[in-house]
């Protein structure tokens, strides 16, 4: 519903995530080093269908696996592409467990794993097609990724989920891909420098505005945006007194 709720969400995943991988691997730190940059997708219904591609080919196009239902982790192809149906994890509760262990007690089990299920909402260019419609143009989309996929293999087999699963999670490639992130995606040049020069100008707003409220902490920030934190205030004599 809002840039506010986004953040705290993708804080809660990336926290968490971090946590239980750790506890697996015997991993320390944060699993995702990069901070989490949510890019804004244009109104087009072509950058916003590229973008749906662009997730769904994961695991295809790197010859992992032969489809992208095969993948072995976290997916929806199935739920996009059946009909209505609900993804579904299950949590365990740490805290509550934690807390019940400090009172000397056992949490029962119905209260330690919870199933936490997910609500799929359509691509907002989508949401006045017919639901039938929509799962059609998915599904006609994964025919052409899976095509693409074996074109790309040139006829050998994709590395298939045993071997994934068989992967080191300590293991290292032996280069990575970097590349700045994009401003935004869009269908048109037009409109993606239409979409840069807002966030230009956002941005310097916000930096005028964080300047001015060195001075003035009551100042008004752009809506949508996280005003900075407030200044470090320094203590007068000895900093350990």
């Amino acid at each position: 519903d809002s840039e506010k709720q986004l953040a705290d969400f993708m804080r809660f995943v990336k926290t968490n995530l971090s946590k239980q991988l750790g506890r697996i691997h015997g991993w320390s730190g944060p699993m995702l080093k990069r901070r989490y940059q949510a890019i804004p997708v244009s109104d087009e219904e072509e950058a916003q269908v590229d973008r749906l591609r662009y997730i769904l080919e994961h695991g295809v196009k790197e010859g992992l696996v032969g489809r992208p239902a095969d993948w072995p982790g976290v997916q929806c192809v199935l739920e996009l592409t059946q009909g209505p149906s609900q993804p579904y994890g299950i949590w365990l509760e740490r805290t509550a467990i934690w807390e019940a262990e400090q009172r000397g007690e056992e949490l029962p089990k119905k209260e330690r794993i919870l199933r936490e299920t997910m609500d799929l909402s359509p691509l907002p260019v989508w949401e006045t097609r017919a639901a039938a419609k929509r799962d059609g143009a998915i599904r006609e989309m994964v025919a052409e990724i899976e095509a693409r996929g074996r074109e790309l293999r040139g006829g050998s087999a994709p590395l298939g989920v045993r071997a994934i699963l068989r992967q080191d999670p300590h293991s290292r490639p032996r280069s990575s891909k970097r590349s700045p992130a994009p401003i935004a995606h869009a269908a048109t040049v037009e409109v993606w420098l239409a979409m840069k020069i807002a966030h230009q100008e956002v941005a310097a707003v916000y930096r005028r505005a964080a300047e001015h409220c060195k001075r003035d902490p009551s100042t008004t920030f752009p809506s949508g945006c996280f005003p900075p934190s407030a200044p470090f205030v320094a203590r007068a004599g000895p900093v350990w007194a």
